[in-house]
């Protein structure tokens, strides 16, 4: 619950700095967090639309010629992560250290299962490394 709460502010953070979901998935390719191979089939984007969205990046002054983010574009992507933290921070703030070591530690088990069976791939499309 607490990831979808921060997922839920992490698009309007997108929003916010005017990306679309593409070219904010394209502007975390380009950081090397993720590869476009891995991401971009479990979203079903087509080139097309890829190849659209680096130009409107490129256009903004987000992607060099490489695909790579420039200064402008690390700015960027750091202006929504922490935008993001911001919004996310109310549940957790509630919750405490304790009630998040407890919720961690319930949610554990599930997340090694889900990884340890295959039905989570590590690396995979939302960054979740195997706890």
């Amino acid at each position: 619950v607490l990831r979808e709460h921060r997922g839920d502010g992490h698009v309007l953070a997108g929003v916010a700095s005017g990306l679309r979901g593409l070219d904010a998935t394209v502007t975390l390719v380009a950081t090397g967090a993720i590869s476009r191979d891995l991401i971009q089939p479990t979203r079903g984007w087509s080139d097309e639309d890829w190849s659209a969205s680096v130009r409107r990046l490129r256009a903004r002054g987000l992607l060099d010629s490489g695909g790579r983010l420039t200064k402008t574009g690390g700015a960027l992507r750091r202006e929504v992560e922490d935008l993001t933290d911001r919004l996310a921070a109310g549940p957790v703030e509630r919750l405490g250290s304790t009630g998040v070591e407890r919720a961690i530690e319930l949610a554990t088990p599930v997340s090694r299962h889900l990884i340890d069976t295959g039905v989570m791939p590590v690396p995979n499309p939302i960054g979740l490394p195997r706890p």
